[in-house]
């Protein structure tokens, strides 16, 4: 880990949000976003469909990415495709900073690589060795972890934007910000999930 920060906040946080069990709880919760379903999402992720039929396809898939040194070579992918509005928003503005930070006219498709996480889902990622917590703020839609170490080796200037985005946004308290040495974490601050609830969060950028 990079810096001093800890996820430890997150709890306090979310302590009376809904946590979602199953997977079931979180296609039948018709408040979350379906950011695949009509290409919202202004980052970049893998959806990982996952069943015994398609292990062999997806470890084939991985291992291409990987080959071709694409941003997505070491992620498994992202369980699901919903999560609050108001993430995905924060998210979305992400794209936008950097972009604005690089003068381009769209916005820079960074890797997310796991947003909501079910509780069960979460267990199994506890029990193969994967650094995640007990009552994570995943579990309540309202986390996300960014690729890092392929920005750091491939496209430093951009590692260095979206750290100090990250950092800054910190420093608001709009979210909790932890730099592992591969990715980020990153969490909304409640206080701040009405603001990036609203149809004009991209004006968040300015904050």
């Amino acid at each position: 880990m990079d810096n001093s920060n800890t996820e430890d906040i997150e709890p306090l946080w979310y302590k009376n949000y809904k946590r979602y069990n199953t997977q079931e709880d979180v296609l039948s919760d018709e408040n979350l976003i379906n950011f695949k379903k009509g290409k919202l999402a202004y980052f970049s992720y893998i959806h990982l469909k996952e069943s015994k039929l398609r292990r062999i396809p997806n470890s084939f898939r991985k291992r291409f990415r990987r080959f071709l040194n694409l941003q997505t070579g070491e992620t498994i992918g992202l369980m699901n495709v919903h999560c609050p509005n108001a993430m995905l928003n924060l998210l979305n503005t992400i794209s936008i900073r950097i972009s604005q930070a690089l003068s381009l006219e769209k916005p820079y498709p960074y890797l997310v690589t796991s947003i909501l996480r079910t509780v069960e889902h979460q267990n199994h990622l506890k029990k193969i060795g994967y650094p995640a917590v007990d009552n994570s703020s995943h579990c309540c839609g309202y986390a996300a972890d960014i690729e890092l170490r392929w920005l750091l080796n491939n496209k430093p200037d951009v590692a260095e934007i979206l750290l100090s985005i990250l950092h800054l946004y910190y420093e608001k308290r709009i979210i909790n910000f932890v730099q592992y040495d591969i990715f980020i974490h990153i969490c909304l601050n409640p206080i701040y999930i009405k603001i990036f609830e609203s149809e004009e969060s991209k004006l968040c950028v300015d904050l």
